[in-house]
């Protein structure tokens, strides 16, 4: 991210497999195993897959956030297998259905 600060959401159905990830300008990192879901241009959630293969793993090289205030990550399973450093806080959150964006909260959506 150049520039001033900004808040970053990445969603992706496929999971993560995070070895030496490192964010630099943000102010919120918000990363999902997942698809978002939106109402009127705005992210109002997200449908966490349910599979195998869409963990979110960080691999012995770690994620650095070090200058983001906020990191959430969201996933139907979650393996840390190296370090994971946020500046305030940090927030790992696990569910196989749907995470609610605009409230922070996991719930069963029918």
């Amino acid at each position: 991210m150049f520039g001033k600060n900004a808040a970053v959401v990445i969603a992706n159905p496929n999971g993560f497999d995070c070895n030496g990830c490192s964010f630099i300008n943000t102010s919120k990192l918000t990363m999902v195993s997942g698809q978002s879901r939106m109402s009127d241009g705005a992210i109002t959630g997200f449908k966490i897959n349910n599979d195998l293969t869409s963990d979110f793993i960080i691999h012995e090289l770690g994620l650095y956030a070090n200058n983001t205030n906020d990191v959430d990550i969201i996933s139907r399973a979650i393996k840390l297998r190296g370090e994971l450093q946020a500046k305030q806080d940090l927030a790992l959150k696990q569910g196989n259905d749907y995470y609610d964006y605009t409230t922070g909260r996991s719930q069963v959506k029918y």
